[in-house]
């Protein structure tokens, strides 16, 4: 069974906010980017290993989202549903522009959905997330001058969800190329240039290293 993947937004327009009325007043619809698109991630840590991601602006259309039966959740918790598009429609609205991917919604008149309109009011709410599945044989692997293996994926299989979260889903600021290093990790040299994900030996031996030192770094941080 394949593992779906977390990711976290973060910045002014992916922080979930609360929309004001005709006249100004706090209404109990939430909005927020959960994909903003060519951003790249802080560093990831997941089977992969340790990388830098980036969603293409190709990797998502409005055709490929219809398709999707989305639910909008409170921390990645399926229990605690706050909305839901069910092939384009329902109550959960999501829409692609130049920036990424929006959604909105109205908060429902439920013990989670007050919850959400409290956090969101209190600046409690890290942020935006989703949940989704990256066609592996389009995503791109190359890495930065430093040696940070990157990761571009370029079309979005399968999405599960979007969820407000109180904090980041595989990611760590503290966490640098660096403290590998020093833990030991001699990154081995990538081939020039782009590399696709249909995986060689070398590629995967690459990426099977990158794991074990990542594992070691973050011994205790995702636990």
């Amino acid at each position: 069974m394949e593992k779906i993947e977390l990711r976290t937004t973060q910045g002014q327009q992916s922080r979930p906010i609360l929309v004001r009325d005709a006249q100004g007043k706090e209404s109990r619809v939430i909005e927020g980017y959960a994909i903003v698109f060519g951003a790249e991630s802080q560093i990831l840590c997941d089977g992969y290993g340790y990388f830098i991601e980036t969603i293409d602006r190709a990797a998502l259309d409005e055709v490929k989202l219809k398709s999707f039966d989305i639910r909008c959740l409170l921390e990645h918790n399926p229990e605690r549903l706050l909305a839901r598009w069910r092939n384009g429609e329902g109550t959960l609205e999501l829409s692609i522009d130049s920036h990424g991917l929006k959604y909105r919604f109205e908060a429902p008149n439920t013990t989670d959905g007050d919850t959400a309109l409290e956090l969101v009011k209190r600046g409690d709410i890290f942020g935006s997330s989703f949940a989704y599945l990256a066609d592996e044989d389009s995503v791109v692997w190359d890495k930065k001058p430093d040696g940070t293996p990157t990761r571009h994926v370029m079309n979005i299989r399968y999405m599960e969800d979007v969820s407000l979260v109180s904090r980041p889903a595989y990611m760590q600021t503290e966490v640098s190329c660096q403290d590998l290093e020093k833990r030991g990790y001699k990154p081995m040299a990538a081939p020039q240039g782009a590399v696709s994900a249909k995986r060689t030996k070398t590629q995967a031996q690459y990426i099977q290293e990158s794991r074990k030192a990542a594992a070691e770094v973050f011994k205790g941080v995702l636990n």
